[in-house]
């Protein structure tokens, strides 16, 4: 039962055959690195193992906690490991992988703001291609 398969304590194997089970009917999912890595933790590395197969898309963005609050930060300036990258490309993946920079504040109609973003969008976009060993 589903009840049975929540349970604490439950088995790599049976985590594999509650996900396989349920990729039957949804066959891809995001890989979010943020949200992997805020919502596993240090055990981001077993998601990733497990949903391998199954990914259909790669979001990267970091992340940074103030208190109990995450706050988006540049990529390379947080929590989000930059090791997620290079597993993700050990995996074979060759979907469509995206850039999130939701951390940028200010008017995109203002010159200076628009500039600004453009190189913290450069400036992560250096930094994931180094995680992803694109460099």
């Amino acid at each position: 039962s589903q009840t049975s398969e929540r349970r604490p304590g439950r088995t790599r194997e049976a985590l594999i055959g509650v996900l396989d089970a349920s990729f039957a009917k949804r066959p891809s999912r995001v890989l979010p690195g943020r949200h992997t890595t805020c919502e596993a933790g240090k055990s981001w590395p077993l998601e990733v193992d497990l949903v391998k197969e199954h990914i259909g898309a790669a979001y990267f963005k970091d992340f940074n906690w103030e208190g109990r609050k995450l706050v988006a930060v540049p990529l390379g300036e947080g929590q989000v490991d930059p090791a997620y990258g290079k597993m993700l490309m050990k995996t074979g993946y060759s979907g469509p992988i995206s850039l999130h920079v939701e951390y940028l504040e200010g008017n995109p109609k203002d010159a200076a703001v628009l500039k600004g973003f453009r190189e913290a969008h450069l400036r992560d976009m250096k930094t994931l291609h180094n995680w992803l060993g694109w460099a």
